[in-house]
């Protein structure tokens, strides 16, 4: 009687060629990492208003706005999407776009959109309303930060609150502050704070409920930050896949709580470092990085099961599942730099450290889920005689797609 590993390895050794291409073969879009939400910073004045808006360059594909061929700046068919997805009224009437431009953000594969509005007959009674992606994403969420009259207010649209309603001669009155006579050119959170003589941060972190924007309900944007990190690990089919990758092999809780503390130590320290800016890796490099971790797991858990092996402490030390933390250690460090390019997007100035701590819980938070919805099954099926077979054909599928996340990167 043939057994169902030695057997299945076998096969797969055999065919292995043919099993790249077809994973070669499979649509890009289906690995993409596709973060699902955006950022936006809004400035009222006198004279207007003006929206810059942030979002990863490969989002606008779900739009069907076709980009041009080897275009580095954003095609201009992404601006004519963004300008349509947004409509700003005041005092009744529609305001226009006097400018817009677009850019191709540096160090993050990412654009930044700019739109600005003037307004016949004055900035009071605004409605601002945001319509991109929701046909798409129905949990798709825009981050805004809104600015006005030296305050600072914070809010996210969702598929349920499109619209922003600002009252706005009701709060100048209540503030007793005039708004701004021009734009400032940089982010807003920095310019503001450039602009505050002796360099005292005067913008409240909170504004009082009775002098919310109107019409929507604001919060604190700092929880929503706990959401935007398990986002970001439940989408992003790179980070799930190295942890589900962890679990295959990982016989007990105690080994896999060795691996996953190695790995949240390590993408700990270089999320922080990156989102402060103390460590910068480009994307281009990072990413590529990150896929060549999915496939060197794959491939470990099949040589593992090839060999009959698997890993266990050795009194020196030395041993195989010691050996296997520092490598998730190192991998860690590549996948946290992968984390802070969603916070380093959203260009944050202000509670950054908040910011920063929530969306780790997050991120803890969805890696413990996946690792509780895997485990069980993995321990399930090992009871089984083909358990083995399922084990290396799962493994082949990390590394496939790590091999295929790579191809598509560099």
């Amino acid at each position: 009687m043939i057994e169902p590993l030695p057997a299945l390895l076998s096969m797969l050794s055999r065919h292995a060629r043919r099993i790249l291409l077809v994973l070669l073969c499979a649509p890009a879009a289906a690995l993409a990492h596709i973060s699902g939400f955006t950022d936006t910073s809004i400035q009222i004045t006198a004279t207007g208003i003006r929206i810059l808006y942030t979002l990863p360059s490969d989002s606008l594909l779900e739009l069907n706005a076709v980009p041009g061929q080897g275009d580095v700046s954003p095609p201009p068919a992404y601006l004519a999407a963004v300008r349509d997805g947004w409509s700003i009224r005041a005092a009744g009437e529609r305001c226009l776009i006097t400018h817009a431009r677009a850019r191709a953000l540096d160090k993050l594969p990412s654009y930044q959109y700019q739109l600005t509005y003037a307004c016949p007959h004055g900035v009071d009674g605004l409605s601002i309303g945001y319509g991109l992606f929701f046909e798409r994403w129905a949990d798709h969420e825009n981050f805004v930060r809104v600015f006005m009259a030296g305050q600072r207010q914070r809010m996210r649209f969702t598929a349920e609150n499109r619209t922003l309603s600002i009252p706005v001669a009701a709060l100048l009155a209540q503030w007793g502050q005039p708004l701004a006579s021009g734009f400032f050119d940089a982010d807003p959170n920095r310019g503001l704070k450039e602009a505050l003589a002796g360099g005292e941060d005067a913008l409240p972190r909170v504004v009082e409920p009775a002098a919310s924007l109107g019409g929507i309900s604001l919060e604190q944007l700092d929880p929503g930050f706990i959401t935007l990190g398990l986002k970001h690990i439940f989408l992003g089919l790179d980070h799930v896949l190295f942890v589900v990758g962890l679990v295959l092999v990982t016989h007990s809780w105690r080994r896999l709580l060795l691996l996953v503390t190695s790995f949240t130590l390590a993408h700990s320290v270089t999320l922080g470092l990156s989102t402060l800016g103390l460590v910068d890796f480009p994307s281009r490099v990072t990413e590529p990085l990150i896929a060549l971790t999915i496939l060197y797991i794959g491939l470990e858990n099949l040589w593992a099961l090839r060999r009959r092996k698997q890993p266990r402490f050795r009194e020196d030390g030395t041993g195989p599942v010691l050996r296997r933390a520092a490598l998730v250690f190192a991998f860690g460090l590549i996948h946290g730099v992968g984390f802070s390019y969603v916070l380093r997007e959203m260009g944050l100035r202000e509670d950054l450290l908040g910011s920063l701590l929530y969306f780790n819980v997050g991120v803890e938070a969805g890696q413990l889920a996946i690792i509780a919805a895997t485990l069980p099954l993995v321990l399930l099926w090992r009871r089984l005689s083909w358990g083995g077979a399922l084990s290396a054909l799962a493994s082949l599928a990390v590394a496939g797609t790590g091999a295929v996340m790579f191809i598509n990167r560099i």
